[in-house]
């Protein structure tokens, strides 16, 4: 990946005492702030589109319209997709770390970790998993690989964390 300069990610200090999402949330934060990489202005305004987009969708099966949201808060569309731009950044940013995480400590993914997310994906979904197979060849199955990739490197990079020592109160 040659638009990445990769910063520290073993041994990366964390504060003591965090859930498995913190952790996380605060490594890949950690990762942003530490690297050096570029996502197009295009991937982050798509991306900020479709979180704008999920959101509402949200509100929806709440009972709430999004026009509710932007009376309730006095903002509109184009300001909420502004709001999520940040964070998509943050998100593509910290995506394209893991991947080249992964390519610099060689992380593959298997068939049967393929297999085994199949199965997950049965059980969430009444589809049979010989149909989820047909659905998932081609782009649908790399999409799945490249997920599997992301989450083995966040391992990676959780697994070699260090938690920082409690401070001493005097």
């Amino acid at each position: 990946m040659k638009d990445i300069v990769l910063g520290q990610y073993k041994g990366v200090e964390t504060p003591a005492q965090m859930d498995k999402k913190e952790k996380e949330d605060y490594l890949i934060n950690t990762l942003v702030d530490s690297s050096k990489v570029k996502v197009s202005e295009t991937s982050v305004n798509d991306r900020a589109k479709r979180m704008a987009e999920e959101y509402a969708l949200r509100l929806n099966q709440q009972g709430l319209s999004i026009e509710q949201y932007y009376q309730a808060s006095n903002t509109d569309e184009k300001a909420l997709v502004k709001k999520m731009q940040e964070i998509a950044e943050r998100q593509l940013k910290g995506r394209k770390i893991l991947e080249a995480i992964a390519e610099a400590e060689s992380i593959t993914v298997t068939e049967q970790e393929v297999d085994q997310e199949i199965k997950k994906l049965t059980i969430r979904y009444p589809v049979d998993e010989k149909k989820i197979k047909e659905i998932m060849r081609g782009a649908e199955e790399q999409r799945l690989r490249n997920d599997i990739l992301v989450r083995k490197a966040m391992d990676y990079v959780s697994e070699h964390a260090v938690e920082a020592a409690p401070v001493c109160e005097k």
